[in-house]
C-alpha cells in the first residue's frame, strides 16, 4: 500500500487533553461573552434542518454580502471556508505543487507549512525573526530574500502568532508591488487586535498577487463554530471554490456569523476592555519585575493580537504553578527560550493570575540577598563533607567556614548526625564548641524534659552511644517513657515487633522521632500479611506501608499530642541558638526535606547544594529556595 511519505514529516495536532480548569487560557480563544443576538441565533438553528446539507441560498448571500461590507471588499472577493485552517489548505492545494518555492518568516502559525510540506516535496525556507525586531527591519529583510532568488509563496501570519508584530498593509504593498511573481498569503486571524489596518484594501485597489484569510474563531469567539474566509482577486476565485468544499460551512455556523456582524457595537465594546487589560498587564508586571528582579518572571512582550508572553527563569515551573491554581496556559519554549504564551483574559481572569505571580515573585531572593545574611546555619552531611566520611575538599570547607567568620557573620553547622560528637565536628572545622548544634539534643531534651528519662531507642548504633552521652537511659527496666526513632526510613519487623511491646506495656509513653522518620515503612514488608492488623506475639502489628504517625495514633491509642517531631527541620533547635532574626538568616543544606525545611520553620533564606548539578541554578518557585552547585558561591 503506498501513502504520501510527506506526511510523516508533518508532526500531528492534538487537541489538547482536556483538564478542569477554572480558566482554560492556552489557545487563543476569546474569554469574553458572546452577543445576546449569537446566542439566540445558535439556539434557534439547534431545531432547524439539521438533517440537510448547507446550501448557497439567501444566508449564504446575505453572510457574503455583510463581510463584504464589514472588511471592504467586493462579494465576489468572498470566499466562505470551514474555518482559517481549511482557508490555508484550501490556498495551498490552489498554489502549491512539488515544484513551488516557499518563504515564511518564523516563528509562526505552523499550520500553513504542515499543508504545504504534506503538498510538496522542497524544503521551506525560513526567514528567523528576532523578538526584537521592528516591521520595518522585517520588511527590509523580507525584501533582500526576495531580491535574491525566486519565491512563488510567502506566508505571512499577520499579526503574527506568537511574537505578535504585524507588518502595515502599506509595507505589504510595497513588496507585492516589487514582487509580482509572488503570492502573498496574508492571515488575519488576529488584525481585529492590531492597530494596523487590513491587508484586504491592496485586494480592493487591484493587487493581483495577495490573498488574506480571516475568522470568527478570535475576535467574535466562534472557535467551535469553525467558520472563516478567503478574500481574493476574482481571477483565483474559480480554481480555489474547485478545491473549496462548499457545504463544510455549517449553517449554524452561517447564522452565527451573521449575528455577529450584526453585534459591532458588542464586539467593539470588548476591544475596549482588551485593550485595558493589555495596560494593566504592563504595567503590573513591569513593576513586579522591577521590584523583584529575582522572581520567576522576568518580563514579558505584548503587541498586536489576542494574547501576550510572560517570560519565566524556568517555563515550566510557571505552567505547572499556574496550573495548580486552574489556569491553563501553553509553554513556547520550543519557539520562544523562556516564553510561556497566555491569551487575553478578561480583566478579573488578568488580575488573579497577577496576583499568583506577585505572591511568588516577591518570595524570590538572589545570591547577592543572601550573601548578605547575618547568621549561616549550615549542614554538615552533604554540604560541608560527604555523608560516609570526612571529605577530600574538608580543607575547603573549612576555609570557607573561616571566611565566613572573618567577614562578620554567625555561623553554625546544624547537623543530625550521630556519628561524631559535636565537639569533634567543632574541632575538624575551627568552630567553637557551641556553633555545632545537634538538634536531637535540644529536641529530646525539649520533648521529655527529665533527664532521667528511660527510652526505647530505635536506631543504630552510634545513635543509641549519642542518646546515652546526653544522660538518657535506654532500656534500664521495664518502664519506658518514650520510644525514639532516630534517623530511620525502614524498620524491619523485628524492630517493630520491640516497638508494639513497649505500647502494650506501656501505653501512656511517647513517640518521638525525626523527619524522615515521619513516613517509615517495614524494611521486609512483603513478609507481612496484607491485613491492616495482625497478631504475634500477642502483639498488635500493623501493615505501616501507609506511614508511621496514622498507625502508631490509631493502632495503639497513642495520643497525637505525645507523638513528637524532632531534630531538623524542626524549629525546636533554633531555641539553642541566639540572634536567629528571619531573613537575616540562611539555611545552607542539601536536603530539601530537613535543610529548607528548617529555613521555610524559621523564615530564612533556603540554599540546596546539587553538587550533582540535576537541578537548575537559581531560585526555584516550586520549594521557595535558591539552588546553587558549588558552596564556594556563598562568599
Amino acid at each position: 500500500m503506498k501513502f504520501n511519505t510527506n506526511v510523516d514529516l508533518v508532526k500531528p495536532y492534538n487537541l489538547p487533553v482536556v483538564e478542569k480548569s477554572k480558566h482554560k487560557l492556552d489557545m487563543n480563544e476569546n474569554t469574553m461573552e458572546p452577543s445576546r443576538l449569537v446566542v439566540d441565533a445558535i439556539i434557534s438553528d439547534c431545531t432547524r434542518d439539521v438533517a440537510r446539507y448547507p446550501v448557497m441560498g439567501t444566508l449564504y448571500d446575505d453572510l457574503i454580502g455583510a463581510i463584504a461590507s464589514y472588511v471592504g471588499s467586493g462579494r465576489d472577493n468572498i470566499i466562505l471556508t470551514h474555518g482559517s485552517d481549511n482557508a490555508l489548505r484550501v490556498i495551498c492545494e490552489t498554489f502549491s505543487s512539488s515544484e513551488s518555492s516557499v518563504m515564511v518568516p518564523v516563528p509562526t502559525y505552523p499550520h500553513f507549512m504542515n499543508f504545504v510540506t504534506i503538498a510538496k516535496h522542497k524544503s521551506i525556507e525560513k526567514l528567523p525573526i528576532g523578538l526584537e525586531e521592528c516591521e520595518d527591519e522585517i520588511a527590509r529583510r523580507l525584501d533582500e530574500k526576495l531580491s535574491k532568488q525566486s519565491v512563488d509563496l510567502v506566508y505571512l501570519c499577520n499579526p503574527n502568532l506568537p511574537i505578535g508584530y504585524c507588518l502595515s498593509s502599506e509595507v505589504v504593498g510595497t513588496l507585492a508591488e516589487k514582487h509580482t511573481e509572488t503570492l502573498f498569503i496574508i492571515d488575519e486571524a488576529y488584525i481585529e487586535f492590531s492597530p494596523n489596518d487590513s491587508c484586504v484594501r491592496l485586494i480592493s485597489s487591484g493587487m493581483r498577487n495577495v490573498i488574506v484569510t480571516r475568522t470568527f474563531s478570535k475576535f467574535f469567539g466562534l472557535a467551535s463554530m469553525r467558520i472563516g474566509y478567503i478574500v481574493t482577486p476574482t481571477e483565483h476565485v474559480p480554481r480555489l471554490t474547485t478545491v473549496n468544499n462548499s457545504k463544510d460551512v455549517l449553517t449554524i455556523s452561517m447564522r452565527a456569523a451573521m449575528a455577529c456582524l450584526a453585534s459591532l457595537d458588542h464586539y467593539r465594546k470588548q476591544l475596549t476592555e482588551f485593550h485595558e487589560v493589555k495596560e494593566i498587564l504592563s504595567r503590573r508586571v513591569n513593576a513586579m519585575c522591577e521590584r523583584h528582579p529575582s522572581g520567576l518572571i522576568t518580563g514579558y512582550m505584548m503587541r498586536s493580537g489576542m494574547f501576550f508572553l510572560l517570560f519565566a527563569r524556568d517555563p515550566e515551573v510557571l505552567v505547572d504553578l499556574l496550573r495548580k491554581h486552574g489556569i491553563v496556559v501553553r509553554n513556547k519554549h520550543d519557539d520562544i527560550p523562556f516564553a510561556v504564551r497566555v491569551s487575553l483574559p478578561r480583566i478579573d481572569i488578568l488580575n488573579q493570575i497577577l496576583d499568583i505571580l506577585e505572591d511568588t515573585q516577591k518570595k524570590a531572593y538572589s545570591i547577592q540577598q543572601i550573601r548578605m545574611a547575618k547568621t549561616i546555619l549550615v549542614d554538615l552531611d552533604g554540604t560541608l563533607r560527604e555523608n560516609s566520611h570526612w571529605c577530600c575538599s574538608s580543607d575547603d570547607s573549612r576555609i570557607w567556614l573561616q571566611k565566613q567568620k572573618a567577614s562578620g557573620r554567625d555561623v553554625y553547622i546544624i547537623t543530625n548526625n550521630t556519628s561524631h560528637s559535636t565537639t569533634d565536628i567543632a574541632v575538624a572545622y575551627g568552630l567553637e564548641r557551641e556553633r555545632v548544634v545537634n538538634p536531637l539534643t535540644f529536641g529530646l531534651r525539649k520533648a521529655l524534659g527529665d533527664i532521667e528519662a528511660n527510652l526505647h531507642v530505635v536506631g543504630n548504633a552510634q545513635t543509641q552511644d549519642y542518646i546515652r552521652s546526653l544522660g538518657f537511659s535506654i532500656m534500664k527496666d521495664a518502664r519506658v517513657d518514650a520510644v525514639v526513632i532516630a534517623n530511620s526510613i525502614f524498620l524491619s519487623l523485628e524492630e517493630w515487633i520491640g516497638i508494639a511491646t513497649v505500647f502494650k506495656e506501656n501505653p501512656t509513653c511517647k513517640v518521638v522521632y525525626t523527619e524522615d522518620a515521619e513516613t517509615v515503612t517495614l524494611e521486609d514488608c512483603s513478609d507481612v500479611p496484607d491485613e491492616m492488623v495482625q497478631v504475634r506475639k500477642g502483639l498488635l502489628i500493623p501493615d505501616i506501608r501507609t506511614g508511621l504517625l496514622d498507625v502508631i495514633i490509631k493502632t495503639y491509642g497513642i495520643s497525637a499530642e505525645n507523638v513528637i517531631q524532632i531534630g531538623k527541620p524542626h524549629d525546636l533547635i533554633v531555641s539553642g541558638i541566639s540572634g536567629i532574626a528571619g531573613n537575616d538568616v540562611v539555611v545552607i543544606g542539601n536536603s530539601i526535606t530537613t535543610d529548607i525545611g528548617l529555613a521555610h520553620r524559621i523564615g530564612a533564606y533556603g540554599v540546596l547544594v546539587d553538587a550533582s548539578r540535576s537541578l537548575r541554578h537559581g531560585y526555584d518557585v516550586v520549594h521557595d529556595m535558591y539552588v546553587i552547585h558549588d558552596l564556594r558561591e556563598i562568599i
